[in-house]
């Protein structure tokens, strides 16, 4: 007997608007460009703006510490004709060395060579500016599908698309449907695939005994799949970043001139954007435009204001981020490496009263450039903890220290958590078993139990 029941429950739903900045904020600027390019292509709504010198001169006398909230440029019709601010005397500096080819470019290139109708690519596209750095998709399929005003099923048929491209597992949801989307069609048959597909849980927490009880097979089968396994990337994006080390473009400068800490967004590649005055004109006038026509203007102009906004956001939120950091490690960028003081992302989002993921989104794959060379973001993250001699050090020194030790232990018997706290007190690391146990989850490295390696 079929019954209706209403159930209440708490989950974070975000809005488009806010789909697009956390997608924005993901971006590298070379991505960000590469992304701009794109929307002035499919949306006629959007133009270049090229300011005349008497604009650029108010621009440069504009106030640099306007407030400005995202919901402003929704709630007034004529805030989409608001300009990033940009410091021109900075034109002439020397640019930051461009990339061959970015991620997002090279999954869009071979998106494009897909046989996808005009929404689909759209979808595509959509998913791809939402893959993280690591290759998973980071957006839910029925976000994207709100996004692009699309059905779920159509955003899943894409996404298997995606999940194709070179490198293969691209665009995952989970560890799971990456590691699956990676085998190929003639091995669909075969006992690897089987157990990836129905008995992943088991084999990831290494209940070999229970699979090969269930499939009747013998252990030797079980060492062989193994093997097979291990030779699947679980971080597809990875490979693709490992190639291109050589070519990190900074997303921000710090100079210090004298003992003042300048922080510059290297965003000078980026254009100005506009709305379209003919196209706005049309999508209101009723007496000489079509419904469906004026109906499919107004939602490209909504889709130009938001993408308008959401980049002048990401601008406000990215220096507000590097500028807090700069504040935190002072000493860092006065006196150079070995002054790096313990903090966490959660410090500069209360420091910005700002979400902790969107301090998390604004730094991951981001580099600085600095008098003491180019650095990640993440490089100025990690917690404090104090030594048996009494001295501060960074929990990401434990961390490695930790990770050799394990690296270095017999495969047949693999260091408990007591054993590895034992080693690192010794070693003057005043570490408790269960921060231990902490930071190898971390690392994403299982217990000793599940670090033995068959056969052995």
């Amino acid at each position: 007997m079929l019954e209706l029941r209403q159930t209440q429950g708490l989950r974070l739903v975000q809005s488009p608007q806010q789909i697009l900045l956390s997608s924005l904020l993901q971006l590298q600027v070379q991505a960000l460009e590469l992304r701009i390019h794109n929307e002035l292509e499919m949306n006629p709504l959007l133009e270049m703006d090229e300011l005349t010198d008497v604009e650029l001169e108010e621009v440069e006398e504009t106030d640099d510490d306007e407030e400005f909230e995202l919901e402003d440029f929704f709630d007034n019709d004529d805030t989409y004709e608001h300009k990033a601010q940009r410091d021109n005397s900075l034109e002439e500096r020397d640019m930051p060395q461009v990339a061959r080819t970015t991620f997002k470019e090279f999954l869009l290139d071979q998106l494009h060579q897909l046989d996808l109708s005009k929404d689909e690519r759209r979808i595509g596209e959509e998913i791809i500016w939402n893959i993280e750095s690591n290759g998973y998709l980071t957006a839910t399929l029925e976000s994207i599908a709100e996004l692009t005003e699309t059905d779920v099923s159509v955003c899943r048929k894409v996404q298997a698309k995606i999940l194709k491209l070179n490198p293969p597992g691209i665009g995952a949801l989970t560890l799971q449907e990456c590691l699956l989307a990676q085998m190929e069609e003639n091995e669909k048959n075969g006992l690897t695939y089987l157990i990836l597909k129905d008995y992943f849980d088991h084999f990831a927490n290494k209940r070999f005994e229970k699979i090969r009880s269930e499939l009747d097979i013998k252990m030797e089968d079980i060492v062989k799949v193994n093997e097979e396994i291990a030779k699947l990337n679980p971080k597809p994006g990875l490979s693709f970043a490992d190639q291109k080390m050589n070519y990190v473009i900074p997303d921000f400068t710090v100079e210090n001139n004298n003992g003042n800490l300048t922080v510059i967004l290297n965003d000078f590649s980026l254009p100005e954007l506009k709305i379209s005055e003919q196209y706005k004109t049309m999508a209101e006038d009723k007496k000489n435009v079509d419904k469906e026509t004026r109906s499919y203007l107004k939602k490209k102009l909504e889709s130009a204001r938001w993408l308008i906004a959401s980049i002048y956001q990401r601008k406000l939120t990215m220096l507000k981020v590097m500028e807090a950091i700069v504040g935190r490690q002072m000493k860092w960028f006065e006196l150079g490496p070995g002054h790096l003081t313990p903090m966490i992302q959660k410090d500069i989002a209360v420091d910005i009263k700002m979400d902790h993921s969107t301090v998390s989104r604004a730094t991951d794959g981001k580099y600085v450039q600095t008098d003491n060379g180019v650095f990640p973001l993440k490089y100025f993250f990690s917690e404090g903890l104090e030594r048996s001699d009494g001295k501060v050090v960074s929990t990401s020194n434990i961390k490695i220290r930790l990770k050799e030790l394990i690296e270095n232990e017999p495969n047949s018997k693999p260091l408990s958590d007591d054993k590895l706290t034992k080693m690192l007190m010794s070693e003057g690391f005043n570490v408790a078993r269960r921060t231990v146990a902490k930071y190898r989850e971390y690392m994403k490295i299982p217990v000793a139990r599940l670090r033995r390696k068959i056969g052995d």
